[in-house]
């Protein structure tokens, strides 16, 4: 059914009964949306990563980029070459 080695039914049906105990009936269903939408932006930014180097012109390079104020880590963009 699912794809996570380890987890099965019974063990999803156990987190299930948790969440419902810690959050209570009310909580769930906004909890639920906010992880779907948290997915579904998850999955749009990977789509335009991919396509960000897939569309990259023969002989670009990626190079790294100044760390911005907030303190992160380098980004890698594409620049052409």
């Amino acid at each position: 059914m699912f794809d996570i080695p380890g987890l099965g039914v019974p063990e999803l049906i156990l987190l299930l009964v948790l969440a419902l105990v810690i959050f209570g009936p009310g909580k769930l269903p906004q909890i639920g949306r906010s992880f779907g939408k948290a997915v579904g932006e998850f999955r749009q930014a990977s789509r335009e990563i991919k396509r960000e180097y897939v569309e990259a012109p023969a002989g670009a390079q990626i190079v790294p980029v100044a760390a911005e104020e907030d303190g992160q880590p380098p980004v890698d963009q594409v620049r052409p070459g």
